[in-house]
């Protein structure tokens, strides 16, 4: 019984993550999308990690990164909430 319960538990929160993406937009222009699955929400979590992402890929260049902007966006789910935010950037010298 233990273990059913500990794998169900397992499998509940392995979604309450985020998920993370870095895409080119045009030359030295990028966005990070980051969106919390079962989550409570915008975090300022998931802001930050948007940000040290865009900051290591501007770093791999040699630049600094930029923000030009941000959104953010909740939506409910039911019993639970999701979260997205977009963060767009360019890398300057």
């Amino acid at each position: 019984m233990r273990l059913v319960l500990a794998g169900s538990f397992a499998v509940l929160t392995a979604g309450c993550g985020s998920t993370m993406q870095v895409m080119s937009s045009g030359p030295d222009t990028y966005y990070v999308i980051t969106s919390s699955v079962l989550g409570l929400g915008v975090s300022e979590e998931d802001k930050a990690l948007a940000e040290a992402a865009a900051v290591d890929r501007c770093r791999r260049d040699g630049m600094r990164m930029q923000v030009t902007s941000i959104a953010s966006r909740t939506r409910d789910y039911g019993s639970a909430r999701g979260a997205a935010s977009t963060l767009h950037f360019r890398c300057v010298p």
